[in-house]
């Protein structure tokens, strides 16, 4: 039979095996019953629940900030590493699989991405992008049309959230209410048949309920959503010229954003 060990007993095996890293706060009952503890180290202090036996097995981090800390300088250093410095993660990194929020030292601009995607190559959207969309956000910026690239709207999903090609602001700051004048998708070839380079017939069904989830979307939160199909991709300035000006002339005129009229070209 097992003799129980006691809450004495527990204390000085801790000892030691952690020495004084830990400071523990409840009454020791069992191996598996969690003990409240803290980590006593100068720079954590962190108090948190943890089983006695798994506090005493092994030799790795227990603290689970800590641990989160070190998974975060790893991933930063990583970063650092294969981007020469151009690229800083200014989000908490938790796990391979959960978003973080990377900025780009160049652009000077951020967004979401995978960890897993972004050390797989990944990287900005806003300077990596096809030709078309690089053709739209240079007309954008030189119009002086306020935009996010690659960004979800709340509400819009598939079986993730569905990011837009552009997202056209009334005002910059993207945290403002109400702040979607519309939307821009860029539709290449693959939005209309199977395109093997784009993954083919699997891809393009997924896109066909993807299009009609954010057609849907847009219709029922009155949100414009413009379209720019393959056979215009030669007219790209012609139809952000058309398709924009009245939309920013009328945001100036109801809301005031004077700074971000479009060029007097546009009258």
């Amino acid at each position: 039979m097992t003799v129980k060990k006691t809450h004495e007993e527990f204390l000085k095996e801790l000892k030691a095996l952690r020495g004084n890293a830990f400071t523990v706060y409840s009454r020791y009952k069992a191996n598996n019953v969690p003990v409240l503890v803290e980590h006593s180290l100068p720079e954590c202090g962190y108090m948190f629940w943890i089983e006695p036996i798994t506090l005493l097995r092994g030799t790795n981090e227990k603290c689970p900030m800590c641990l989160a800390n070190q998974k975060h300088q790893t991933f930063c250093k990583r970063v650092e590493e294969i981007t020469r410095g151009e690229y800083w993660p200014i989000s908490w990194f938790k796990e391979l699989h959960y978003e973080v929020l990377m900025y780009h030292k160049l652009c000077r601009k951020s967004w979401r991405v995978l960890p897993s995607n972004f050390l797989a190559g990944s990287r900005c959207p806003y300077c990596h992008c096809s030709s078309v969309e690089a053709q739209v956000a240079k007309h954008l910026t030189y119009i002086g049309a306020p935009y996010v690239m690659k960004h979800t709207i709340p509400g819009c999903k598939y079986i993730n959230p569905l990011r837009f090609d552009f997202i056209i602001l009334y005002h910059p700051l993207w945290q403002k209410d109400n702040n979607i004048a519309c939307v821009i998708e860029i539709d290449g070839p693959q939005h209309d048949h199977p395109v093997e380079h784009w993954g083919g017939k699997a891809t393009f069904e997924k896109l066909l309920i993807r299009d009609k989830i954010k057609d849907e979307f847009c219709a029922q939160n009155g949100i414009r959503l413009i379209r720019i199909h393959h056979s215009d991709f030669g007219h790209i300035e012609e139809i952000l010229d058309r398709e924009l000006s009245s939309l920013i002339h009328n945001v100036v005129d109801e809301q005031g954003y004077e700074n971000f009229a479009i060029p007097l070209s546009f009258s």
